[in-house]
């Protein structure tokens, strides 16, 4: 299970539901989301290759050489959402403004209309630093919908999106992901779009060192 802390204050607790086959052995997951540990939205739409694939893909961005020259500070870089894994040479992958990685809803026959949903989107920003110039900087924008209608958001680093994806991965409900650690955003579209097996980071850091214990995307507890 992955927890983060949103703007409003709320813990947004995410765990994997096993989905299993006719001999009960798993193969997919959906989601069920909690706000405060009490529940919050049901996510239908199998999700763990595509949320696998994701983390594969900002944790080799991180590592990316094309991407430090953009982005110096690790937490900036993010691959491009879409098809290609690699980092825009357009100006539009340095503009501000957001684009999104995925939306996940109930899809399930018997969800109701506006059951939940989970949105995941890069959003890029400038801040004006005076003689400085311009900074600018990027995240991934977490949000959430429950069934009243009350939504949620948590804004979070790349190092924070692998560990908050791994966590949920990880969980007792998670499938077995496993796979080779891609060494490049090229690599990492390239091994996940023919084989579709996600690759498997080293738990605990990313793949610059950083630790991941120092970050919001916590564990909730058991």
């Amino acid at each position: 299970m992955g927890a983060l802390r949103c703007v409003d204050g709320s813990l947004l607790s995410v765990a994997a539901v096993a989905c299993r086959d006719r001999l009960g052995n798993p193969y997919e997951i959906t989601l069920a989301l909690a706000r405060d540990h009490s529940p919050f939205a049901a996510i239908g739409e199998r999700c763990g290759f595509r949320l696998a694939r994701l983390a594969a893909l900002v944790s080799a961005a991180r590592e990316d050489p094309a991407q430090a020259a953009a982005w110096p500070d690790p937490d900036d870089r993010f691959p491009e959402p879409g098809d290609e894994p690699h980092v825009r040479s357009s100006l539009d992958a340095y503009l501000p403004g957001e684009r999104e990685y995925f939306a996940l809803r109930a899809r399930d026959r018997t969800d109701l209309p506006g059951n939940g949903e989970l949105r995941c989107s890069l959003r890029a920003s400038a801040e004006w630093l005076g003689a400085v110039g311009w900074r600018l900087s990027r995240r991934a924008v977490l949000e959430a919908w429950g069934g009243s209608g009350i939504g949620v958001r948590a804004v979070l680093t790349s190092a924070e999106l692998v560990t908050f994806l791994d966590t949920v991965l990880e969980g007792p409900g998670g499938v077995s992901l496993a796979g080779p650690v891609p060494g490049s955003a090229g690599a990492a579209g390239e091994q996940l779009g023919a084989s579709r097996r996600p690759a498997r980071r080293q738990r605990g850091r990313v793949p610059d060192g950083t630790a991941r214990t120092r970050l919001p995307a916590l564990r909730a507890p058991a």
